[in-house]
């Protein structure tokens, strides 16, 4: 009896050292989505509609390209995210524009005639068989965007993400992780309370909020599981998603102002209040349980784990991973057991899950983070 008093003891401890973790934890996030707020409120987004005949290219001085739509006064500078837009638009292999940019003076004179070529020349035509125009949207003299004028920009970051912020407080969720890039936001919240599925396996779950102004992905909302003791991260399966597609946006729209009272607006706010809630009740939880539960007794194989991550890592990180796996620095960082199988140690799904955390933990680039955590979370399968 005495033995089973101790070990309870010792649990509760492990469970009080946990919930302690998860609240600095938040205290961090929270700092960070007060960043993340303020630049999403600092960001002055200029529209235009404008027809590809009226936009050429040009380099300055320094090399740098430049778009302008009538006079080299206007010009702006060009986000990657929005070339890559606009070479798809114009039907241009995107590795060929990198080359012949970083070329000669030659070789960037010829970049110069094919896109003023495709872009002023080219036949766009929109829905109605008449010429099409496109929506530019820059920030701070940057273009940032190159879109179609169905653009929905009713479903635009601030007044979402204000609306999931406010959901989770209702719950008592806080904020973990939060990011904002030049075109995207992503923000997770848990809950404050320390769940364990699984022995010693102490876990917080939350939500995660995703959207981009700047047509780099679709309005979301996931289910999200963090393993306290690693901090490492899993966003689950999309609960809601919403593609930016409207009707067509009119020049005497173009000048609109962030509007709350728009009907899109109030009816996209009341649907990340309600997600948000289904995400995080119960009866989700229990369903998240369930999917480590499962997770932590089933094996996955090297080849497969390498196959889910064949377009997310590179050779030297995959290299690394096998390695770990391999040897004992995998129970070094103090991720999850590994199985048995046959009298050898075997890496479990929620194992793997984590492994895949811990490499999204080290990365930089926010959106190649949040893209390892979404493979993360394809290894917790939630039941139905």
């Amino acid at each position: 009896m005495a033995a089973l008093d101790e070990k309870a003891a010792t649990a509760a401890e492990r469970k009080l050292a946990s919930e302690e973790v998860l609240r600095k934890r938040v205290q961090v996030g929270h700092e960070q989505q007060n960043e993340a707020i303020k630049a999403v409120l600092n960001r002055y987004i200029q529209d235009k509609l404008v027809l590809p005949k009226c936009i050429s290219f040009f380099y300055t001085k320094d090399n740098e390209l430049r778009l302008t739509n009538a006079m080299k006064d206007d010009a702006v500078k060009i986000h990657p995210h929005a070339l890559n837009q606009m070479c798809e638009i114009m039907g241009i292999n995107r590795g060929y524009v990198s080359r012949l940019h970083a070329g000669k003076q030659w070789e960037r004179e010829l970049l110069l005639t094919n896109f003023n070529q495709l872009m002023q020349l080219g036949e766009y035509i929109d829905q109605k068989k008449e010429p099409a125009k496109f929506l530019q949207r820059s920030v701070n003299g940057e273009l940032r965007g190159f879109l179609s004028r169905r653009y929905n920009r009713s479903l635009s970051t601030g007044p979402l993400l204000r609306s999931f912020l406010e959901a989770c407080q209702l719950k008592g969720a806080g904020a973990i992780e939060a990011a904002t890039t030049d075109i995207k936001t992503t923000l997770k919240c848990v809950l404050p309370m320390v769940f364990e599925p699984v022995e010693g396996e102490f876990v917080a779950f939350g939500a995660t909020f995703t959207n981009s102004d700047f047509g780099a992905g679709r309005l979301k909302l996931s289910g999200t599981v963090m393993r306290v003791g690693t901090g490492t991260v899993s966003v689950l399966e999309d609960k809601y998603s919403k593609v930016h597609v409207g009707k067509p946006i009119l020049e005497s729209e173009i000048a609109m102002t962030e509007d709350t009272d728009n009907k899109v607006v109030i009816a996209a706010q009341a649907i990340i209040r309600d997600t948000v809630d289904a995400i995080l009740s119960d009866e989700s939880l229990e369903l998240a349980m369930r999917a480590i539960q499962q997770a932590n007794e089933k094996e996955i194989p090297w080849w497969k784990l390498k196959d889910l991550l064949n377009n997310v890592l590179g050779k030297k990180d995959l290299e690394q991973m096998k390695s770990m796996i391999e040897s004992d620095i995998y129970n070094v960082i103090s991720l999850p057991p590994m199985l048995s199988s046959g009298g050898v140690d075997v890496l479990s799904e929620w194992g793997a899950a984590n492994l895949i955390g811990w490499f999204a933990q080290k990365e930089k680039d926010a959106d190649r983070k949040a893209e390892l955590q979404d493979v993360a979370g394809k290894l917790l399968k939630v039941p139905t």
